[in-house]
C-alpha cells in the first residue's frame, strides 16, 4: 500500500509573514523525518513584471488571488494541508473533503467582542470573515490552542467534530547556556548589576507595547536599574514619545528583527521576558524563553495560560502595577527564579515539533480513511 501523499501549501514569499514561513518550515522538517508519508510542499512567486508600487500592488493581488489559486487547482495529492487560515480561500480550488488546514488565530474576529488594543476596519473584518468562512467545509481544522479552536467554534461556526488541537514546537535550538557564556553575553548589552528585561514583539497593537512601557517605568520608580531590550519592531513615535514621558526611553534598546540565533541568545541574557499581549494565538516567544531557562511573566490571554501553565508568573495585561510586582517577586526571590526556571524547561520539553508531525499524520490518515474514494497517487 502507498504511503499517503500531503501537500503543504505556504503562504507566498511576498507576504513576508514570518511566523507562517517558520511555521511550515518547522513542520515540513519534521515531517521529512517520517516514513509513513511522502510529502512536498509548494507556494508561488509573483509574476515580478511590475515596476511602479501600484503595478506592483497588482501583480501580488493577482498572484494570491488568481494564479495561486488555480496553480493548487492542477496539483495532486492525497491530503491538503493549508498552513495559513487565512488562505482559506483558497479551497475553492482543493478538494474540502481531503483539505486540512492550520487555524492560528481570529483575532481579528474577536476583537470586534472585547478590547484587545485595536479593532480592524470594516472592510478588513468583512474580508477575513469571508476567507475564514470556508474552514466549515473542510474534512480538518487544526488549532495550535484551545482558545483558537473555541474561538473558531463560536466565531465562525465550525463543527466541533471536524477540530483538534495540535499546538507548536518549539525549535532544539533554543536552550539554555552556561553561565559564563551568559555573562559574557549579558555584559556586552548592559552594565554591571544592570536587571535586563526583554520584550519580543511584532509591534502591533495586541502586543501591548504601550503596557510594557508603563511596567518598565514602574520597576524604575523602585530605583532600580532595569534595562529593556525590544526584539521585533522599533516603537513607533507615538510609543517613544511615551517612553519620554515616562522618563524611561534611555533604558531601552531597540534591537529590531533580530535572527533566531540572536533570539536564542536574548533569552539566555535576560532576567526576565515580559510578555503581556491582550491576545495570542498560541505564544511562542514564552515557550521559546522557557526552553532557555529564562523565567517568564505574561498576561492573563487565555492561549498565554495554556501554553505556560504554571511555570510562568501571570497578571492582567492592563495592569501594568500587577505586572511590575510579578517581575520584581522573580527578582527579588532567587528561590522563585530558580523553580520558574526548572518548571519552565520541563514545560517547553513537552513541546516538539516531533509530536506535532505525528498528530498531523494520524489526522492525514483520519481524513483518508473517511474518503474511501479519494485520488492516491502511484508508487
Amino acid at each position: 500500500m502507498s504511503t499517503p501523499a500531503v501537500l503543504l501549501i505556504r503562504t507566498l514569499p511576498h507576504q513576508q509573514n514570518r511566523s507562517m514561513d517558520r511555521y511550515a518550515d518547522e513542520l515540513g522538517d519534521a515531517l521529512r523525518q517520517r516514513d509513513d508519508l511522502s510529502f512536498r510542499e509548494t507556494t508561488l512567486q509573483p509574476a515580478g513584471w511590475a515596476r511602479s508600487g501600484f503595478a506592483r500592488a497588482m501583480d501580488r493581488r493577482i498572484a494570491r488571488f488568481v494564479r495561486y489559486r488555480r496553480h493548487v487547482g492542477r496539483q495532486r495529492a492525497d491530503i491538503y494541508h493549508l498552513m495559513d487560515h487565512t488562505q482559506a480561500d483558497l479551497i475553492g480550488a482543493l478538494p474540502a473533503e481531503r483539505t486540512v488546514v492550520t487555524c492560528h488565530d481570529l483575532m481579528l474576529l474577536r476583537a470586534e467582542h472585547e478590547a484587545f488594543g485595536f479593532r480592524g476596519s470594516r472592510a478588513a473584518v468583512r474580508l477575513f470573515r469571508w476567507r475564514v468562512g470556508h474552514l466549515r467545509q473542510v474534512a480538518h481544522v487544526a488549532c495550535i490552542s484551545e482558545q483558537t479552536r473555541q474561538d473558531l467554534i463560536e466565531l465562525v461556526g465550525v463543527d466541533p467534530e471536524r477540530t483538534s488541537v495540535i499546538p507548536n514546537g518549539v525549535d532544539p535550538r533554543f536552550l539554555p547556556f552556561a553561565a559564563d557564556r551568559r555573562a559574557a553575553l549579558r555584559s556586552a548589552v548592559a552594565s554591571p548589576g544592570a536587571t535586563i528585561l526583554l520584550h519580543v514583539s511584532t509591534g502591533d497593537a495586541y502586543k501591548n507595547v504601550e503596557g510594557t512601557l508603563r511596567t518598565l517605568a514602574a520597576l524604575r520608580a523602585d530605583g532600580r536599574a532595569v534595562r529593556l531590550l525590544r526584539a521585533g519592531r522599533p516603537l513607533t513615535p507615538a510609543q517613544a514619545m511615551l517612553a519620554g514621558e515616562l522618563g524611561v526611553i534611555g533604558a531601552i534598546s531597540d534591537l529590531g528583527r533580530v535572527p533566531d540565533e540572536r533570539l536564542v541568545e536574548l533569552y539566555n541574557l535576560a532576567d526576565v521576558l515580559l510578555f503581556p499581549s491582550h491576545y495570542e494565538g498560541f505564544g511562542w516567544p514564552p515557550l521559546e524563553a522557557m526552553a532557555c531557562g529564562t523565567p517568564v511573566v505574561t498576561s492573563r490571554a487565555a492561549a498565554l495560560l495554556e501554553v505556560s501553565g504554571d511555570a510562568a508568573l501571570h497578571a492582567p495585561a492592563d495592569d501594568p502595577t500587577a505586572l511590575a510586582a510579578a517581575v520584581r517577586s522573580i527578582l527579588d526571590d532567587r528561590g522563585l527564579a530558580e523553580r520558574l526556571a526548572a518548571a519552565g524547561l520541563a514545560r517547553a520539553a513537552g513541546y516538539r515539533w516531533a509530536d506535532t508531525a505525528a498528530a498531523f499524520a494520524a489526522v492525514y490518515q483520519r481524513v483518508l480513511a473517511a474518503d474511501p474514494t479519494r485520488y492516491r497517487l502511484p508508487d
